[in-house]
């Protein structure tokens, strides 16, 4: 009995803590490798090499997605260059990959 309660309140929080993250976070420091221009005001960094990386607790943002999606940045943010260090924390909100 006892068991079966210590299992039923780890799905309830384990369930409870998936679907309270609407948004994804890690706090970086990576290398930019390319930056791909949308349009006037809007492009995406790229990096390569993290040289820090620590995940949000709970609603973590993982490397490979970063990593493959890229980092969404907007007007003076776009003049960054190739070999640039990107620092912050990076959000996924389901949207957008963005930092924050």
């Amino acid at each position: 009995m006892k068991k079966s309660l210590i299992v039923a309140a780890f799905l309830i929080t384990t369930t409870g803590i998936a679907q309270a993250c609407p948004k994804y976070e890690a706090l970086i420091s990576a290398s930019i490798s390319e930056i791909q221009q949308i349009d006037e005001n809007n492009c995406v960094a790229y990096v390569d090499d993290f040289s820090y990386y620590h995940p949000h607790s709970f609603c973590a943002l993982s490397r490979s997605t970063i990593l493959k999606e890229g980092i969404s940045l907007q007007g003076e943010q776009c003049a960054r260059q190739a070999g640039e260090v990107i620092d912050g924390v990076v959000v996924d909100d389901g949207e957008t990959i963005y930092l924050d």
